[in-house]
């Protein structure tokens, strides 16, 4: 217990653990709100520790025994003084009930999944038990025990083959089936109630019978042959017990009479083994052959309830596809068919229709860009030809170029014919 106390630091720390292990009852009128947290807190760790079987002596894992309570949970020399009062609030709210209550067949208690809901009950304790006598000091936890039982039909429905024989099982088999889970006997009684209240189960008081729903199905009540068919399941298990406690005899019988031959006793060693050879050739065999013959019966049984099942798969699609014919024949199938044949026909004109539109839209711009194709290449092929011809610019700059020099040359030849006629009137006149 001290280990699982460890884990929580609200108790290593002296001064929450000092608030904690207070009288919560004074809490409660005091400082409503700090024992709300005392009480969260409280019942969280009750609830845990009960499911790793450390709040009872037989070790269950879905009841607390209330009795000497606060001297188990005592951490560093100090006892919890308000965790009585956190049960009783627990009790109050449905979060624990005695165990009793919860498996009385007509309780003061009505279970739906995980809360507990009081009604008005005549006679409770006389209703309670077929399943033993469970001690009324001890309070089950209905949200741990449907917790358990949603954890064991996951692992049963997971585990079915055969549902004749699967589905059929005693209180102790359901125990040892589901031990991994850590399960008493009570334990199992507890989860047994939940799953039956649930109605995944169907539980025989009288012969101590647990039958399992098939899966999605409401349960069915054990009938005759569902006991015959566990009488054949009990006995198969108690002959394969047989069998193996023999062969264990069988080599303890040898390695005793090893033993014997070391230390040389040779009488010792004889008897062991000619009693090691009556069990195995007469004891032993005679065991297995029953054994042997037992499981071809199982088998046999298996076989009859697949085939059942089988038959009724048949049936039922039998009966699915009645049903949907019948169906079909209202919907009146050939009347369909024609209006689909019709629309259909109508919808391929109107495709076709497109086609045609869209296709002629293309071919006119087909027309237009080759039209524009072949006036661009006629073109190309024009300038190709012919001699690269001058640009405008560079003609008007010739002719401006040429006017030019005709201008030059008609104001030279005017400044020479000025310069010969001043000359000549300079020169002296001959008398």
């Amino acid at each position: 217990m001290e280990q699982f106390l460890l884990q929580y630091p609200e108790l290593t720390d002296a001064d929450q653990r000092a608030f904690l292990y207070s009288d919560l009852g004074l809490q409660k009128s005091d400082n409503p709100e700090g024992y709300e947290e005392a009480f969260k807190f409280w019942s969280q760790l009750l609830l845990e520790a009960c499911s790793r079987g450390l709040l009872s002596a037989s070790g269950h894992s879905t009841c607390i025994d209330p009795r000497g309570l606060p001297a188990r949970l005592a951490f560093h020399g100090d006892t919890p003084m308000g965790v009585d009062q956190v049960v009783d609030d627990m009790k109050r709210q449905g979060g624990l009930v005695p165990t009793s209550e919860y498996l009385a067949e007509s309780g003061a208690w009505r279970w739906a999944g995980r809360l507990a809901l009081r009604v008005p009950l005549v006679g409770q304790r006389a209703a309670a038990l077929a399943w033993g006598a469970a001690p009324d000091t001890l309070l089950a936890s209905p949200r741990l025990i449907h917790a358990k039982a949603s954890k064991v039909l996951g692992l049963h429905h997971s585990q079915v083959a055969y549902e004749l024989t699967d589905n059929l099982m005693s209180v102790a088999r359901f125990q040892q089936t589901f031990s991994p889970s850590q399960m008493s006997l009570l334990d199992a009684r507890l989860t047994i109630r939940c799953l039956a209240n649930l109605h995944k189960l169907t539980f025989d008081q009288k012969n101590g019978l647990v039958k399992f729903a098939s899966k999605a199905h409401k349960p069915q009540p054990i009938t005759e042959a569902d006991l015959n068919a566990h009488h054949v399941l009990l006995t198969r298990d108690q002959i394969s017990k047989q069998v193996e406690q023999l062969e264990q005899r069988v080599n303890a019988l040898d390695q005793k009479a090893r033993s014997f031959i070391r230390s040389n006793s040779r009488k010792p060693a004889l008897n062991c083994l000619r009693l090691k050879k009556h069990i195995e050739q007469d004891v032993l065999l005679k065991q297995q052959r029953a054994l042997e013959n037992i499981e071809r019966i199982v088998l046999q049984l298996q076989q009859s309830s697949s085939d059942v099942q089988l038959l009724q798969a048949f049936r039922s699609g039998a009966c699915a596809l009645k049903g949907l014919n019948q169906q079909a024949d209202l919907l009146d199938p050939q009347s369909i068919f024609d209006e689909w044949a019709d629309q259909a026909l109508h919808a391929k004109e109107i495709q076709d229709a497109m086609q045609d539109t869209t296709v002629q839209a293309d071919s006119d711009d087909e027309d237009a860009l080759e039209a524009e194709l072949d006036a661009l290449l006629a073109a190309d092929s024009l300038l190709q030809q012919e001699p690269e011809a001058k640009s405008p610019v560079a003609a008007n700059d010739e002719a401006a170029n040429k006017d030019a020099d005709a201008l030059a040359d008609a104001l030279t030849k005017v400044a020479i014919s000025s310069d010969s006629e001043d000359q000549e009137e300079r020169m002296p006149v001959a008398v």
